[in-house]
């Protein structure tokens, strides 16, 4: 059985209350997208690694094999050498600071170039460039509490890349409702996001002659601390997420987006359904691409006209 994003959520909201927080990992292949949710939920809530139990001990060595440990408690007590990561998964990473988060995305980007068979296809640099995008998005809505990972595997006979990040931040409504944007629910807000050029951070809200420094420079500020970071004015812009569904819509993906209660899903066909699911305060989203889907748009003309003629039976 899988377990997905949506499936976590429920798991979370299922759990009894006590008064020592507690955080079951249930049986099962855990995506990306459930894993992120997890480990952000362990962050937020406290809890002890006393307190984390496991359904099954493959799922417990597996969660030490991507860094959950690492990730939640700052302590790897993985004992062996990660043959695999790099290329066929990256691991749980904690987006904390300017410098893990871009730390976190080079470190996905090029491990998703090593799992596409042809990484400089359109399709592998699509999905590198959504996926910066959205990590600064998380740095600049997150408010340090995001955490990431991807992963490649056999899904149903087909290789799946999956990306996903989650934090724990404003969220979508109450983000929009701070700059007096149209949203009355979490799914009006949701909805509302994924609209192209629509972002609570603009690149003409902020004041380019205002004092700044780059976003790479290192050691200590010598204008104090009030000075920001200049980031990427262009991810900020309201492109991130309508881009990721661009990118869905193209390449025949999956996507899983939720904020508060607000839940956005794309299947393969590009259908967009909005649903109530349970309570996530803050940002999660799992991104699931399919290796053959990426290539196709570096198909010769030839072999295109090749491919209908065959498809009209000539």
């Amino acid at each position: 059985m899988q377990i997905d994003l949506i499936k976590a959520l429920q798991e979370l909201d299922s759990a009894p209350v006590t008064d020592t927080p507690k955080l079951n990992i249930p049986k099962g292949f855990i995506n990306p997208g459930a894993w992120v949710v997890l480990a952000s939920a362990a962050r937020k809530h406290n809890v002890a690694a006393s307190g984390i139990s496991f359904s099954d001990p493959e799922v417990q060595h597996y969660s030490s094999a991507i860094g959950f440990n690492d990730c939640v408690y700052g302590e790897d007590d993985y004992e062996h050498n990660r043959k695999s990561v790099g290329s066929s998964y990256s691991p749980l990473t904690r987006l904390d600071c300017i410098e893990s988060t871009d730390e976190a995305n080079n470190q996905i980007v090029s491990c998703v170039r090593k799992m596409l068979a042809n990484p400089e296809s359109q399709g592998g640099v699509d999905l590198a460039n959504v996926i910066g995008e959205l990590h600064d998005n998380v740095w600049a809505h997150g408010k340090a509490t995001g955490v990431s990972m991807a992963q490649k595997w056999n899904d149903c006979g087909r290789q799946a890349i999956e990306f996903a990040l989650a934090d724990t931040g404003h969220g979508f409504l109450r983000e929009l409702k701070r700059y007096g944007k149209p949203a009355e629910s979490d799914i009006q807000a949701v909805e509302w996001c994924v609209q192209k050029n629509n972002s609570t951070k603009h690149a003409d809200d902020d004041d380019e002659w205002a004092q700044s420094v780059p976003e790479d420079m290192m050691g200590g500020v010598p204008f104090g601390a009030v000075v920001p970071r200049v980031t990427s004015r262009l991810n900020h812009q309201g492109l991130g997420l309508w881009k990721l569904t661009e990118l869905i819509r193209k390449y025949r993906g999956k996507l899983t987006l939720v904020s508060g209660t607000g839940c956005l899903q794309m299947d393969t066909n590009g259908q967009m359904t909005y649903n109530i699911c349970p309570l996530w305060e803050g940002v999660a989203l799992a991104c699931r691409l399919y290796e053959d889907e990426l290539y196709k748009d570096d198909e010769e003309p030839d072999d295109q006209v090749a491919a209908i003629m065959k498809r009209l039976g000539g």
